[in-house]
């Protein structure tokens, strides 16, 4: 994804939704063992790739990039992944 191209260590959230666009989800946010927020945000391209970024304290400090698993039902009613996380 072009945009991903721009992404940096340090950035800030704001400096994330600038880059990336408004349309992202809060995947989980808490308060570690040393009081710090840790947020982390997905962001999904047309790709399915989804990627994952950890922000603490509103300073972003490490993203991954994973591939969605598609189920399809067959006929049978088994449930089968059309493809695999990469990771």
């Amino acid at each position: 994804d072009k945009n991903m191209r721009g992404m940096q260590l340090g950035m800030s959230k704001e400096q994330i939704i600038r880059l990336l666009g408004k349309y992202y989800s809060l995947a989980s946010s808490y308060v570690d063992s040393e009081g710090k927020k840790v947020e982390i945000l997905g962001y999904r391209n047309t790709d399915d790739e989804e990627y994952k970024l950890k922000l603490v304290d509103g300073v972003l400090i490490e993203w991954d990039k994973e591939k969605s698993v598609i189920i399809k039902q067959t006929t049978t009613g088994v449930h089968t992944p059309v493809n695999t996380p990469t990771n």
